[in-house]
């Protein structure tokens, strides 16, 4: 069914004539009864040759140029009616056709990176519509398949897509950037920056926005060979050539390598290089609908989609970005927001204790489930995982090191207080145990079935945590379930209809897991372990967490008491939306800033005169219009006011997250200040547009200078980011938790 919104919106923007906008829509009807079938043929991506040839054009590497085409083809309904039939087509349409390049030898798979994928099957769900891929052979035929209404949206642009030259359709706000990157071969010589970079064979796309500036720089190397690819070799083509020692070095596109690396341990990732670009979605013209929906959807989910890059460092390089990322996954045991909003937990607070002796911040990388932390692992997107792992569980992986042990805990079967008491495996015959997605503990229950105890054994969907799992145990919809003997007295008393049975193993040894070539992070990781172990900060720990369950809130608890508040992070969320909202940012990013200025204390003031929850200096207030700092609302309105002000400060030609993290080290350093940072990493061959890794370094050389602090941002947004992430996991998880509460009730 026609939408009576859009139809109406349509027909006063090309019809201003109120007589003849009635016949017009007559008209309309016609053409779209007419063309319906063949638009239902055209969506479903198997249309033909013919169905194409007059929009289609001569191939261009260069999409800028395929769109600048695309203007001058024959359309196939003239004038003003095209757009309007295109969008009330769309319209009809539950689906979401996303037009992109076929998958080189995969003819039924899209050229997208991995993440871009997730992003438009996350957007199609969240607007309630079907995702259909709409395939095609070559960069040339997008355009057109777009104004003939064969798709809703072009992706997977990210060589060709030039922002600001698009005349034949229209683009969204970008969704991420693409870097360009010097990747190495993991034996040759280490490089840190352009200014190193004096030999050797480099392949470079044609189309790489990076060509310009090698080129220029190996005009004054003479060692220093750019080998320029056309745009029928493939990215991944190239960078087996450089496994194979043809090149020495070749440009790759961050999208690329993310998907690709991760697969080739003999490559690594040297520098980014300062030239990078926007990635957008195109849409047609006339889709403003679609358009605004998109870019209402990325402007939400921008910041809590930025992952850490792809790194497979060891500790000199783990030291050098003095930054250790920590894959962990939810449990009482590993991570939790307490009630006074502090994130703790009994392995973060172990691992943040030998980051400080590193002098390194921790980055905490929540996993979605057990069995995808190893996996983040090798692909780089964490440098070990602390997550009360039997060591046992991963000894055959020959790419994993296991730590000598923190701890000992037995796998105890749990069940309804109201069961009668189970001795031994033979009373599991004929019973089912539910456990979280990867858990360890599967292979031990497996055993029991090849001695013939009829035992089944089911993995819970992936979403659904430890506790979750034990509340279905409690209701009566799962069984029984596993839980290690250290989280039994914790988790058993926030729970009071479930009970511990027998063990099923003796105590197992719990190891942090590294991969395999970081052999000197592991040996740190041991001598911290030996030395900490059973100490009496340890012992302290241990007893916090687990021999006295009422001090803390686990993080099934922190989701229960999100949702009984209604996903409430702080006392201030209300206003934070609302201001939030107003001004275009993700209200749980200023509810991480309020922590780290005023840890929710209204009535904070620091030595520096700063005042309330924003923490800002009266002097600074007053130029916005706001005096009564203390005031919660007055506070937070100007908090997020000076921070919008700072961001408008910097240049919109940046990405998104990048203008954030800056305009965030302005808050707290002051603009100008940034704008010195900016101007020394520039000296240093650095990225000035890029905070993390590029300007915090160029800050942190400042830190001589007598006037400045510096070293204060670096931290100030790295903390900020940190929390951040926390947070959209816990509201993410209290999201699941409902629907998964919804389900449980109807189910009971």
């Amino acid at each position: 069914m026609l939408s009576n919104n859009l139809t109406n919106k349509l027909l006063h923007r090309f019809v201003p004539n109120d007589h003849v906008r009635p016949i017009v829509a007559l008209c309309l009807l016609g053409i779209v009864l007419t063309l319906g079938q063949a638009g239902l043929m055209l969506s479903t991506g198997s249309y033909t040759e013919g169905s194409v040839a007059t929009a289609k054009t001569a191939a261009h590497s260069n999409f800028a140029n395929s769109l600048d085409d695309a203007r001058h083809q024959p359309p196939q309904v003239s004038g003003r009616i095209l757009p309007l039939v295109t969008a009330a087509l769309a319209a009809a349409d539950d689906r979401l056709r996303v037009l992109a390049q076929r998958r080189p030898g995969q003819p039924q798979q899209p050229a997208l990176a991995g993440g871009e994928i997730q992003l438009l099957e996350d957007y199609a769900a969240a607007v309630d519509r079907e995702l259909v891929w709409i395939l095609v052979d070559s960069a040339s035929e997008l355009v057109p398949a777009l104004q003939s209404g064969q798709g809703d949206l072009i992706a997977g642009q990210h060589e060709y897509l030039n922002t600001g030259t698009l005349t034949a359709a229209e683009l969204t706000q970008p969704w991420s950037v693409s870097r360009q990157r010097l990747v190495i071969h993991r034996d040759g010589a280490e490089l840190a920056s352009l200014a190193e970079l004096t030999a050797g064979s480099i392949a470079v796309p044609a189309s790489s926005p990076a060509r310009p500036l090698l080129q220029n720089h190996a005009a004054e190397h003479a060692e220093l060979d750019i080998v320029v690819v056309d745009t029928g070799q493939t990215s991944t083509d190239m960078l087996r050539k450089v496994v194979q020692g043809e090149y020495d070095m070749a440009v790759a596109d961050s999208a690329v390598l993310a998907d690709y690396l991760p697969h080739q341990p003999q490559l690594d990732v040297a520098f980014d290089l300062p030239e990078a670009q926007n990635l957008a979605w195109a849409v047609h013209p006339e889709a403003d609908d679609l358009r605004q929906s998109i870019d209402s959807y990325l402007s939400r989910e921008a910041l809590s989609r930025s992952v850490a890059d792809v790194r497979f460092d060891d500790l000199p390089g783990i030291t050098e970005r003095r930054q250790l990322r920590v894959i962990t996954y939810q449990s009482p045991a590993n991570y939790y927001l307490a009630d006074n909003g502090e994130l703790r937990g009994f392995e973060y607070d172990l691992i943040r204790r030998f980051a400080r002796e590193h002098d390194l911040r921790v980055e905490v990388v929540v996993a979605p489930s057990q069995q995808d932390m190893v996996r983040w692992l090798l692909e780089g997107r964490g440098d070990l995982i602390a997550a009360s792992v039997p060591a046992a569980s991963v000894r055959n992986n020959p790419k994993l090191s296991v730590s000598r042990p923190y701890n000992y805990a037995a796998p105890l079967i749990v069940g309804r207080d109201s069961d009668d008491t189970l001795l031994d495996a033979r009373d599991l015959d004929g019973r089912r145990i539910v456990l979280p997605a990867g858990s360890p503990h599967k292979r031990l229950l497996e055993r029991y079935q090849q001695r013939g105890i009829a035992v089944d054994v089911v993995t819970a969907d992936d979403n659904q945590s430890l506790g979750e799992i034990l509340q279905r145990v409690a209701k009566g919809i799962y069984d029984l379930t596993v839980v290690d003997s250290h989280k039994s007295q914790a988790l058993l008393a926030a729970d009071k209809e479930t009970q511990a049975h027998f063990p099923i193993s003796e105590p197992l040894p719990h190891g942090w897991l590294m991969r395999d070539d970081d052999q000197q992070l592991l040996m740190a990781v041991n001598d911290y372990l030996a030395e900490t172990y059973r100490s009496r900060d340890y012992n302290v720990l241990y007893a916090r967490y687990f021999e006295q369950p009422i001090r803390y809130t686990p993080l099934e608890k922190s989701t229960d008491r999100l949702l009984a508040l209604g996903g409430e992070l702080s006392p201030y969320d209300e206003l934070v939306r609302r201001y939030a909202d107003e001004f275009g940012f993700d209200w749980r990013l200023i509810v991480a800033q309020m922590y780290q200025e005023s840890r929710f204390d209204p009535a904070a003031q620091s030595s520096a005169g700063a005042i309330g929850l924003m923490q800002l200096l009266p002097t600074t207030a007053d130029d916005l219009g706001f005096t009564e700092l203390y005031q919660p609302e007055s506070s937070i309105h100007a908090g997020v006011s000076y921070l919008n002000y700072l961001y408008k400060r910097f240049d919109e030609a940046l990405a998104f997250e990048d203008r954030i993290w800056l305009s965030l080290a302005a808050y707290n350093a002051g603009y100008s200040r940034v704008e010195q940072a900016r101007q020394r990493a520039r000296e240093m061959g650095l990225d000035a547009n890029r905070w993390f890794d590029n300007v915090e370094k160029a800050m942190l050389t400042m830190r001589n200078d007598t006037t400045c602090s510096c070293g204060q941002p670096v931290a100030y947004v790295r903390e900020i980011r940190s929390r951040y992430h926390s947070y959209v996991r816990l509201t993410r998880l209290a999201q699941y938790a409902a629907r998964d509460s919804r389900a449980v009730s109807h189910d009971t």
